[in-house]
């Protein structure tokens, strides 16, 4: 048996439970500038937490290659960016990442099965596919057709 009395446990902390196929509204709560996996780049990752309906508090994560051997993909991510910018009103390029944080936005969520070699099984993970100005007045379900504000999948599909 492991005492765990001395651990301060937070009560809202997360189960990164895979969340169901849909758009969300969320907002960006923290981010964090690192070398990607490989070396060959730097990634921005920024935090989403779902801030209304049955999944409140749930949180996605979202990374964008902002600086990278491959320009294509640079490139790619420097756009997404750009347009998160534009639909926070925060001045491209941001010189930080405060301007973003604690804007609502309406976030397309997929699920996306992956091998873990390290465990030789397929798992699960939820990827956002697009990004918007939130939607009025919705319920946590599929939004009204039709933006021209949204970080487009066509995108995700390039990157490396």
């Amino acid at each position: 048996m492991t005492d765990l009395t001395s651990i301060d446990f937070d009560p809202n902390a997360n189960d990164f439970s895979i969340l169901p196929a849909r758009h969300y509204t969320a907002e960006i709560i923290e981010s964090e500038l690192k070398k990607n996996s490989k070396g060959t780049g730097t990634i921005l990752q920024l935090k989403f937490k779902i801030s209304k309906g049955d999944y409140v508090g749930s949180v996605i994560m979202y990374t964008l290659n902002i600086s990278h051997v491959n320009k294509d993909t640079q490139m790619i991510a420097q756009g997404k960016l750009h347009t998160l910018c534009r639909l926070c009103e925060v001045k491209y390029p941001p010189s930080t990442t405060t301007g973003l944080f604690g804007k609502l936005l309406s976030i397309k969520v997929e699920i996306r099965e992956y091998h873990d070699s390290t465990t030789d099984q397929m798992k699960k993970t939820n990827d956002i596919t697009s990004i918007s100005r939130p939607i009025i007045n919705h319920i946590e379900t599929e939004p009204e057709i039709g933006t021209n504000t949204e970080i487009s999948k066509d995108f995700d599909e390039w990157e490396i």
